[in-house]
This record gives C-alpha cells, structure tokens and sequence, in this order.
C-alpha cells in the first residue's frame, strides 16, 4: 500500500483480503492512470469463494468495481 508512480504499468494482481473501498479505489486507481501507449487496465482479483468471510469481503470488492463503472468477468 506504499504510493507507487508508475504510469505504464497496466495488470495488477489482488491477491489480498479486504473490502475497504478507499484502499481499493487507491490500489485500482493505480493502474488505471493514464500512460503513453497504454490503452487498457486489467485488475485480477484471486477470490477464494469457498470461505464466507473472504468471499464476503470479495463480493463488497465486486459490488465497488461495478458502482465504479468497471466491467467485472467472472465474479
């Protein structure tokens, strides 16, 4: 969660639990600035579906991406 200028980069991995929607907005924000080049994002967002709270914590993630405007695949 340290502030990280990179422009160009353009995946991002979650692979943490969490539902705070400023640390989400901030972590996705990240890869979603704009750079030379760079015509899209990806975020991946490993949820492990099988345990309530997690996915709980998943599906507020989920829920934020879409209030947002962001296309979610798979959820």
């Amino acid at each position: 969660n340290e502030g990280l200028n990179m422009p160009s980069v353009d995946v991002l991995v979650l692979g943490s639990p969490g539902r705070s929607a400023p640390r989400v907005r901030q972590q996705v924000g990240r890869v979603m600035r704009a750079a030379k080049g760079k015509t899209e994002a990806r975020v991946w967002d490993v949820a492990d579906m099988g345990v309530p709270s997690l996915a709980s914590q998943a599906r507020a993630r989920f829920n934020l991406y879409r209030e947002r405007g962001w296309r979610v695949v798979g959820s």
